[in-house]
């Protein structure tokens, strides 16, 4: 009887001991640090989602559950939180590259999913499209991009339609061609599925819904001629004829026939 005695004793204070420690490790939480290469919005809206979970205590807090609310803000690609004794837990975020604007819906992953930031932390192209869907605008310009990026010009077209949704054709979009400035800074679709460029300098393009591989090729030839003969600052070309294409020139009120 006194050794069941003494045992449930001891096993007392043992669990006594482990609520005293527990106790004494989690303390109120009163630092938490968000570190990642973040916009002050995106910083913003962690916080935001933090404070939800606030007051707490550093032992006592879901980790896992804070991990789940901040990835649900759609922007993070990954979370990983760990505490620090005695009263602060640290926060770092990967952030989703974005690599285009999906019209005013927000920004798009390099994966082509539709992301929401409250900043946007770069120089994007912008798509609006009316019929195709996110992936397939960015395989679109994608593709034409590479064709302003090539130093060579492919001998044939692809043969499989114009391009698989979410191929990985042509250059990165990061790639540029700082001589000609040929970047796009605006890719837009209307509701009969005719594409337009636009590039950073202004210059627009109009492509058709047809045959986006040749005329995109017959736009950079006959930009590139026009850049050397011409005077005057181009503004649009309409690359949807069979053999030529229509002219605007920025300063004249006037289409020209070529």
């Amino acid at each position: 009887m006194l050794r069941r005695l003494t045992m449930a004793v001891a096993l007392l204070g043992l669990g006594l001991a482990a609520v005293i420690g527990y106790l004494f490790l989690d303390r109120p939480l009163r630092v938490v640090d968000v570190l990642g290469e973040l916009a002050p919005g995106e910083v913003r809206e962690v916080r935001a989602r933090i404070s939800e979970w606030m007051p707490a205590r550093l032992l006592s807090v879901n980790l896992n559950a804070l991990r789940e609310g901040i990835l649900a803000l759609s922007w993070p690609r990954n979370v990983s939180i760990r505490r620090i004794w005695p009263d602060r837990i640290s926060v770092y975020i990967e952030r989703e590259a974005v690599v285009a604007q999906w019209a005013d819906k927000g920004y798009l992953s390099s994966a082509g999913e539709v992301v929401k930031t409250p900043d946007a932390t770069t120089a994007v192209p912008y798509l609006d499209c009316a019929v195709s869907g996110p992936q397939e605008a960015l395989a679109v310009l994608r593709y034409l991009q590479g064709i302003l990026d090539a130093k060579e010009f492919p001998k044939e077209a692809p043969t499989a339609g114009f391009i698989a949704a979410g191929e990985p054709s042509g250059p990165s979009l990061a790639q540029s061609v700082e001589e000609d400035r040929l970047r796009i800074g605006s890719l837009t679709e209307n509701a009969l599925g005719e594409w337009r460029v636009e590039l950073v300098n202004g210059v627009q393009a109009a492509l058709g819904a047809e045959n986006l591989h040749d005329r995109m090729h017959r736009f950079l030839l006959l930009y590139r001629h026009l850049l050397q003969t011409s005077e005057g600052p181009l503004l649009y070309l309409d690359m949807r004829y069979a053999n030529g294409a229509a002219v605007r020139w920025a300063d004249l009120d006037l289409l020209a026939e070529r």
